[in-house]
């Protein structure tokens, strides 16, 4: 996806009430490797957050 801001809509029918981890991976995940596009190593950002499901 292009850069800028972004949402995703989570359907939870059919899942229980609680906590649920979810994990955001952004950029070039080959950060030992050059980019294919630029020729230079690529960043990347992750990061796990959890999430409450209340019913």
């Amino acid at each position: 996806m292009p850069a800028g801001e972004h949402q995703v809509e989570w359907n939870v029918t059919g899942l229980s009430s609680g906590i649920y981890y979810y994990r955001l991976e952004v950029g070039d995940p080959s950060t030992g490797s050059p980019s294919k596009t630029t020729g230079q190593a690529g960043q990347s950002f992750i990061q796990t957050r959890k999430m409450i499901v209340m019913k």
